[in-house]
């Protein structure tokens, strides 16, 4: 593998997550009309809202140390 190649597979792995957003940012504007308005954002992000909150929350608990994922648990 040449080095550009290589370089370029590197960008694109390194940014995956930034290429699979604007993919669904694509493929939802072309099947919902109106796709790119403030209410259906404020929607998501209000939709999502709850379930960031209830994440970090349990993510402080679990670095606390006050709650195990293990089998043993």
């Amino acid at each position: 593998m040449n080095p550009r190649t290589r370089h370029a597979l590197e960008f694109v792995l390194d940014n995956l997550v930034w290429f699979m957003l604007l993919l669904v940012l694509v493929v939802f504007s072309l099947f919902i009309p109106n796709y790119f308005q403030l209410g259906i954002f404020a929607n998501i992000i209000e939709a999502s809202s709850v379930l960031g909150v209830m994440s970090i929350g349990l993510a402080l608990v679990i670095i606390a140390g006050h709650m195990d994922l293990s089998v043993e648990s």
